[in-house]
């Protein structure tokens, strides 16, 4: 009897630490960890700005998403209307929201501008020419707005230490041939420029090229959010702002 218990003791001790030097199962997708989160919702307190004004909202986040969001797109354009604002281009990190402007334009609030973009992450191909095109030919010719990689960039999924897919931008220190057909694109079709979630290095390179080919509408994406974004110092802000 004590050498059974011996050998079940033995046998639980060596699977407890079989499970701990397990590695933990990476996530196939940035949004999986995201499905079971507990917010607390944000309660909307009626305030108002005289800034917000005929102001737009170049980076707005709405459901439906693959996690929840408070507010849907319909939901945020009426929020956006009702405290004067002149416009927002829908964000998505996974599809193209041109379609949805659209339909915010015909069936939802009026007097509020509505545009849609493009975020060039995994699910749309990476740094793929035809998802830009798709989103530029979308009925009605409302998406603006073409975010290089975001969270699926080769740089987030590098410094977060996933071993998801990811999106490239360049490639032994030059840009991918992909990118300069984007570029081409967003000249020919007169569209802006988000550099996304790419290395500040990565960042400049991209703005050089589009400036070569005239593109004068760029964002510079979360330069000072965090080490897992682009994060420039402030030598690489001023050159990205000459």
């Amino acid at each position: 009897m004590r050498a059974r218990r011996l050998l079940i003791g033995v046998a639980c001790a060596a699977l407890a630490t079989a499970a701990a030097q397990t590695p933990p199962v990476s996530s196939k997708a940035h949004w999986e960890p995201y499905k079971n989160r507990t917010a607390t919702p944000s309660v909307d307190q009626k305030l108002t700005d005289p800034v917000l004004t005929g102001a737009i909202d170049l980076h707005a986040h709405h459901g439906p998403d693959a996690y929840a969001r408070q507010w849907d797109a319909f939901e945020v354009a009426k929020l956006a209307k009702e405290r004067g604002m002149r416009a927002i281009v829908l964000k998505n990190h996974w599809t193209e929201t041109a379609g949805l402007a659209w339909l915010i334009r015909k069936y939802g609030t009026q007097g509020i501008e509505v545009f849609g973009s493009v975020t060039l992450d995994t699910p749309v191909g990476g740094v793929n020419p035809m998802a830009v095109r798709y989103m530029a030919d979308v009925e009605g010719n409302w998406g603006r707005i073409v975010w290089m990689p975001t969270h699926d960039s080769e740089h987030e999924v590098d410094y977060n230490k996933e071993t998801r897919p990811k999106a490239i931008v360049s490639r032994n220190g030059k840009l991918i041939p992909e990118v300069f057909e984007v570029l081409d694109l967003i000249k020919e079709r007169n569209l802006t420029l988000a550099t996304g979630h790419v290395t500040p290095e990565e960042a400049l390179a991209i703005m050089a090229e589009a400036r070569k080919r005239g593109i004068t509408r760029i964002i510079v994406t979360h330069p000072l959010l965090g080490p897992q974004y682009t994060n420039m110092t402030l030598p690489q802000m001023q050159e990205a702002g000459t």
